[in-house]
């Protein structure tokens, strides 16, 4: 048998994905440490799935706080940092640069989001989305508090992929919900194509 066959050969890898998770003063106490549990439940199965996986803030500007990796320990320090600050929430600053950083990659491709809040520039959201979808970027949305419920489902790549969570209280299942959109990740699907604004 030739060296060549022996080689071991990676598998490829299935996708990528970023949580997109709003920093905004709003998340302070029990919303924030509920997400960030979420997190790491959703993105270690991720891994499990071979998937890379990162982390995104927003407030008032979006910033990768942990880039695609497989070492979970990575995520899981990067997470832990997180704190909240009082510049607002402006959500097509994370999906700006999650969209930016997953358009030249292959795979299944997502943009998890998690905010509790209304987001300066709606529309300016809806348009960041729109152009992540025309690359075929898939958007999962899980919203409560006082976050835009019309918005937050026309963001996402379907009504499917939109789930609000006001109505759990405690952290572990804000945490349960988000860990669950790993189910997601087993049917790809298409994303839908963005619906045009209304004139005006």
């Amino acid at each position: 048998m030739s060296l060549r066959r022996l080689i071991h050969r990676p598998e490829p890898l299935a996708g990528h994905i970023y949580f997109v998770i709003d920093v905004s003063l709003s998340m302070q106490g029990k919303r924030l440490r509920g997400a960030t549990a979420g997190a790491k439940q959703l993105l270690h199965e991720a891994i499990r799935r071979n998937y890379t996986a990162g982390v995104i803030a927003f407030s008032g500007t979006g910033r990768i706080v942990c880039d695609l990796t497989q070492d979970v320990r990575t995520i899981d320090r990067a997470l832990a940092r997180l704190q909240v600050d009082e510049t607002g929430t402006d959500m097509r600053t994370g999906i700006k640069v999650g969209h930016q950083n997953l358009r030249k990659r292959s795979g299944d491709r997502v943009l998890a989001i998690f905010s509790d809040g209304e987001t300066r520039h709606p529309r300016g959201a809806r348009w960041a989305a729109d152009d992540a979808k025309r690359d075929g970027i898939r958007i999962i949305t899980e919203f409560g508090g006082s976050a835009d419920t019309r918005l937050m489902k026309k963001i996402a790549s379907g009504p499917q992929l939109a789930d609000d969570v006001r109505r759990p209280a405690k952290d572990d299942e804000i945490a349960d919900r988000i860990g669950g959109l790993v189910q997601l990740l087993d049917d790809p699907g298409r994303p839908d194509d963005p619906e045009p604004d209304a004139p005006g």
